[in-house]
């Protein structure tokens, strides 16, 4: 660690076997959903002032969903990120929460759509990884969700895909879920680079 940066820095393994552009972060990341002021105002100038005096203590891994003061969080990040191009910052966010919770809305349509507004919020052409926000629990055994993911962490835009809920690990990979999450039992890679479609 370098005298300005305080947290440990960790590689992860899965992010570099997908393509994604960064894959080292902090132990320590920041959830932004602050930087939304969905609960109380928060002005950019302190929105920023938080992001910066997270990085400047070391955190490298910033997450937030599309919801989020409906994507304010997600472009505030973005401002930041083209403010400090060096910083090496790996960059979550989730989908899910902008429609009503049935799993029919948990489609490829959909989650393209989602994710090219995030990136656009964002600034960004990749995201490093791309979260479902807490789905409904059928979702879990739909396997077009998973051939959605699988697909879009195989496109250029997206780096990693996962599930975001409580009852699973929060790094299951969605080409390698828990045998009991699928109705299927097909083989599919856990991780590989990734690749133009």
């Amino acid at each position: 660690m370098t005298e300005t940066q305080i947290l440990e820095q960790r590689t992860f393994p899965r992010l570099a076997l997908s393509g994604a552009a960064h894959v080292q972060a902090s132990v320590v990341g920041l959830g932004c959903w602050q930087l939304g002021a969905d609960w109380g105002e928060v002005d950019e100038d302190e929105a920023l002032g938080v992001l910066n005096a997270a990085v400047d203590t070391g955190v490298t891994f910033l997450d937030t969903p599309d919801v989020y003061g409906d994507g304010r969080s997600e472009a505030l990040i973005g401002r930041f990120l083209r403010e400090r191009r060096d910083a090496g910052i790996t960059t979550a966010t989730k989908m899910g929460r902008r429609v009503d919770q049935v799993p029919e809305n948990y489609n490829r349509k959909n989650f393209l759509a989602w994710n090219d507004r995030s990136r656009a919020n964002l600034g960004v052409d990749t995201i490093d990884l791309v979260q479902l926000h807490c789905p409904p629990t059928p979702v879990y055994s739909r396997d077009e969700v998973y051939d959605a993911l699988d697909e879009m962490v195989i496109a250029p835009q997206r780096a990693e895909a996962t599930i975001n809920a409580p009852q699973m690990r929060p790094s299951t990979r969605i080409g390698a879920p828990p045998p009991d999450c699928r109705p299927s039992d097909r083989t599919r890679s856990a991780v590989g680079p990734a690749a133009s479609t």
